[in-house]
Order: structure tokens, then sequence, then C-alpha cells
């Protein structure tokens, strides 16, 4: 079976923690006081890992994305949106897909000492300082799910048109090696292996590894939040699977195999497995702009006025 999609869900103990903080460094929460992080602190934290993880890959900060699929690999996975060019066709849509990640079960906070100002710095009254406290959640399962679009993975859907610019074809265009491409999907995955990035105070809780983890190898673009359902849901999906030969691995408290060993085979799996490859073509990110001939705004208005003035 060749893979269409890989489906990553885990779940967190976090205890005495600030894992995403508003603005304000007050957790996030729902209304029914539930910790939960968002879909973007979960990107990031993925990125950070992968960082971590292979210190002489290319990737670019969030406020520098090179746009080029080729060289970076936060343009790949994430996608980014050029409007420095006012563009409306240098963008991409991220290929992993999250949710935000959402506590189990009503969380229980309290504060701690974060800051200490002196008001008037040449005084020793104490009464004249001001104490800023920070707020953090006593302990919460939290679930984190990802889904990696391999359809997508380094490639990009152009279209060619004609004369009368109306649509001709589809073109898939790939723009790296599917050795690369493999690389890539590794990456991801051994990405959602531990989080980093969770907080900032004393290094307090800077990195955490599941308790659990259900790795899924679908033929099917589904989203999965395994660890979200009940235990009689989750056993009808794991019946499903089996039914259709579809590969996965459960890991941690309660499974046969540890987090790692599920992990290990999950990478050993997609080692010895193919992606679903829909290109036509193989051409660098630039290169394929240049073919398609992807122009921003400017680029498009300046043509469309040489078109008329002929």
């Amino acid at each position: 079976m060749k893979i269409r999609a890989i489906n990553v869900s885990t779940e967190y103990k976090f205890e005495a923690h600030n894992v995403n903080a508003n603005e304000d460094g007050q957790p996030k929460q729902t209304g029914d006081g539930r910790i939960y992080v968002s879909g973007q602190k979960v990107r990031y934290m993925l990125l950070e890992t992968i960082r971590d993880l292979y210190k002489n890959q290319t990737i670019s900060t969030a406020d520098g994305v090179l746009c080029d699929i080729t060289k970076d690999l936060r343009s790949d996975l994430i996608g980014y949106m050029d409007t420095e060019n006012s563009s409306y066709a240098n963008k991409r849509t991220s290929v992993v897909l999250t949710s935000f990640a959402l506590a189990k079960k009503q969380s229980n906070f309290f504060e701690d000492l974060f800051v200490r100002f002196k008001v008037n710095p040449n005084t020793t009254n104490q009464n004249q300082q001001r104490i800023n406290n920070k707020t953090y959640s006593e302990q919460d399962i939290i679930n984190f799910n990802y889904m990696l679009d391999c359809v997508n993975l380094s490639t990009t859907e152009y279209f060619n048109f004609d004369e009368a610019n109306k649509f001709v074809s589809r073109v898939y265009t790939k723009h790296v090696s599917e050795e690369e491409r493999k690389k890539r999907a590794e990456m991801f995955l051994r990405g959602t292996s531990y989080l980093l990035g969770l907080a900032n105070q004393s290094r307090n809780a800077v990195q955490n590894t599941p308790e659990r983890v259900f790795i899924c190898f679908s033929d099917k673009m589904k989203f999965v939040k395994f660890f979200e359902l009940s235990e009689e849901s989750q056993a009808k999906m794991l019946a499903d699977l089996d039914s259709n030969n579809i590969t996965y691995f459960l890991g941690g408290d309660g499974y046969e195999m540890s987090v790692d060993s599920a992990y290990s085979a999950a990478v050993e799996y997609l080692s010895t497995n193919e992606l679903v490859d829909l290109s036509n073509e193989q051409l660098t990110h630039e290169e394929a702009r240049n073919k398609y001939q992807v122009l921003d705004k400017k680029e498009k208005k300046s043509k469309k006025e040489d078109a008329a003035t002929v």
C-alpha cells in the first residue's frame, strides 16, 4: 500500500505548567476551564523538535520564511503566504494538519512568583515593590493530533491554460527527489515524538515525552483524534483498520509496545514503503514558478495592460 497520509495521536501528562500562554502570560483555556494549545503553537513545537533533531536542516524562522519548498522545511511542511509582493499566487497551504490540543478534564490553577519590581529603585522600602505572579495549571492530560498530507508533501499543483485563459489541465510538480520526500516524512514523524518550547520560566518543563502514541499509515486523507475517542470507539476504529489492512502502531501505557518501540517500528515501516506520488515532473520551486508563470498582482496587472495596448 502506498502511504497517502500519516496520522499521529499522542497523549501527554503535564504538571505545574503553562504550556501555551496568552499575551498577558495567562494560560489559554476554554470556557469550561480546560487548558488548550492552539494549532499554531502545536506546529511551532513540532518544528522546534525537528530543529533539535536535525541540526543541519534548513528551517527558516516564522518572520523570515524563504517561500521556497526545495530549500526550506518550514515552507514545505507549514506553508506560507508571501504578502510582501502583494501576491495571491505565492502561497502554500500547510501539509501538516493539526487541531488545538485540549486537556481531558477541567484544569486547576495556582499562582507563583514571576517577577518583582521596585517602584522606586532608590529606596529599600519593601512596601514600594510590586509583585507580579504567573498562573500555572497543576496537572493535565493533553492530547496532540497531527496528520501529514503525503500527496502534497514537497509537491505543488499547477494549472495549464490555453490562449483564451481557459483551463486545460493540472500538473503536479515535485520539488525534491523521492528520497528527500521520505526523509521529510520521517522528520515529521520523529518530530512528534516529544515536545519542545513549552515554558520559559527557569527552563521549567521545556521538554515533554508522550505517555501513549497512535501512529497510522493510511491510504485515505482522514484526520484522527484517537485518544479523544471512547474505548468502544477506539476498538471499532482498530477493527476497521485491521479489516482494511491498514498498518498502525500503538505504544505506551496499556499496550504491548513502548512509545519508543512504536516510533522505531513506524520509522522502519516508512523506510520500506512508498509515499503516494502524483507528480508529472520534478523541478525546483523556482524553476516551476518560472515555467508556470506564477505572477504577483503587479505583474498580472502589467501583463493585462500590455495586452490591452497591443
